[in-house]
């Protein structure tokens, strides 16, 4: 990545993206609980600020980096769940001409949704909560 596409990319994140990225989880959540009440769900706590020690322990106990923000348990369509790396746009993960962005975090998390589709899930990128919400509804009535 050269640094004018570095630049560009800099405009299009937000400047808080940690704490946006944490209330879209949370209004996900929420969004589950009030229409899929009987769904089993899990969100990632990587926003969390831990101390060292819980920091070790905590990855220690992770099979490794770009896990995804939010895992539906329920299986449909032959998959046993869904995976779903929350973004707010799809910017964050494709350059204008469509190619996902020479990021390392990008290239991990784009690398584990790949393992894991292989593993028999449905994991993808949404972008915003209107598209995540989308992507839920249409894994759901599979």
């Amino acid at each position: 990545m050269d640094v004018k596409e570095y630049r560009e990319l800099q405009k299009t994140l937000p400047k808080k993206k940690q704490k946006k990225e944490e209330i879209m989880q949370v209004q996900i959540a929420q969004y589950l609980k009030l229409t899929h009440p009987d769904i089993i769900f899990r969100m990632d706590m990587g926003g969390i600020r831990l101390n060292i020690g819980q920091a070790v322990l905590w990855s220690r106990m992770q099979s490794g980096r770009a896990y995804p923000d939010c895992f539906i348990a329920e299986p449909r369509g032959g998959y046993f769940g869904l995976y779903i790396e929350l973004k707010h746009s799809k910017d964050e993960v494709y350059t204008k001409k469509g190619e996902l962005r020479n990021l390392r975090h990008i290239i991990e998390q784009n690398e584990m949704l790949i393992k894991l589709s292989h593993k028999g899930y449905v994991a993808s990128f949404s972008y915003g909560f209107e598209h995540t919400v989308t992507l839920i509804e249409n894994y759901l009535s599979c």
